[in-house]
Order: structure tokens, then sequence, then C-alpha cells
């Protein structure tokens, strides 16, 4: 699953604006990558970073270029992560 995300204000990635993102489904080797990528930065103990980390590998935008993103505009991603790591309805084993 993929959720796009739109900013109001664009993001500026290798010299180009960027409004629109897809927010990619987290596996559990993407996030265990981007732990891996805030312990490498030295910024293990900093819950955000690691997240920042991991929204950077399911979107594809550097880390340092989400950080100049206003809170506001950072809810946006979080609300798009939760939407695609939402898991399905369970299948009933023996339903009736």
């Amino acid at each position: 699953m993929e959720f796009k995300v739109i900013f109001d204000k664009a993001l500026i990635v290798s010299g180009k604006e960027v409004r629109e993102v897809v927010m990619s489904t987290p596996t559990i080797g993407v996030e265990e990558d981007a732990m891996d990528n805030a312990i490498a930065a030295g910024r293990a103990e900093n819950p955000i970073a690691a997240e920042v980390f991991l929204y950077s590998a399911l979107t594809g935008i550097p880390y340092d270029v989400l950080r100049t993103l206003p809170s506001y505009e950072y809810a946006k991603l979080r609300a798009a992560y939760d939407t695609v790591n939402r898991p399905t309805a369970p299948q009933a084993a023996n339903a009736q």
C-alpha cells in the first residue's frame, strides 16, 4: 500500500521543488535499516530522529530535508504512516 502526501510548501530536493511524496508500506527490514542509520548518525536515543530516518526511507526524501518541515506538515507524514501501516481486518477462521 502507498499513500500520497501533499505539502503546502514545497521541499527542495536536489535543487528541485517537491510538493508530493508517496509513503510506502514499511517492512521490518526498512525499519531496521532506519534504526541503523539513526545509530550511525549518533541519534539513536532520539525517537523523533529515528522516526525521521524511517520516513526518509519510506518516502525517498533525504533526512536533512525532512528535518526542515514545519510540524503541521510533518504531521501529514505521521498520518500517512499510520494509514500504510494499518493492519487489515483479520479473517475469521470459522466464520458462520
